[in-house]
Formats: structure tokens, C-alpha cells, sequence
């Protein structure tokens, strides 16, 4: 299905399955706005993800390989897998 396929009324949109129902925090962006629309839609904050920076040296995602393996770890956690 192609994005233009999809109907923007939220009345006839599918539910989401309660798996589905999760935020993540990107580690350079203010994490309020994620809060908040969770916080609204019943969703969880499933994690911090990172893409354009780093972590310090003792962070989870000091290198590229261990930000994907972060990333990946968070995602499958949040979502139940």
C-alpha cells in the first residue's frame, strides 16, 4: 500500500495494536514534544534513539556499529521482540 492509499481521516483508521503504541526520544532533539504527544495518545516513550550524534565514550553509542546495535536493541525491546 502507497502512502497516497491511505485515508488521513483518523475515524476510519485502523486501531493500532498496543505494541504499536510506543514514541522514541531522538538524543539530540528536546524530548518534551515526544513526552507530550505521548502522554496524549496513551503511547509509551519506548527508548532514546541516536542518528546524527554520538555518544561520549561510556555511552551506549560511542561508534556507528554500536548506535545501530543500540538502536536496534531499543527498537526490538520497546516492541515486544
Amino acid at each position: 500500500m502507497f502512502l497516497d492509499e491511505l485515508s488521513l481521516d483518523m475515524g476510519t483508521a485502523p486501531p493500532m495494536p498496543l505494541w504499536g503504541r510506543c514514541q522514541f526520544v531522538e538524543n539530540i532533539s528536546d524530548p518534551r514534544m515526544t513526552q507530550r504527544i505521548a502522554q496524549e495518545s496513551g503511547a509509551r516513550i519506548g527508548g532514546t534513539l541516536f542518528s546524527d550524534a554520538l555518544s561520549d565514550a561510556a555511552g551506549p553509542a560511542p561508534t556507528y556499529l554500536r548506535m545501530n546495535e543500540h538502536n536496534a536493541r531499543s527498537l526490538a525491546e520497546a516492541l515486544g521482540a
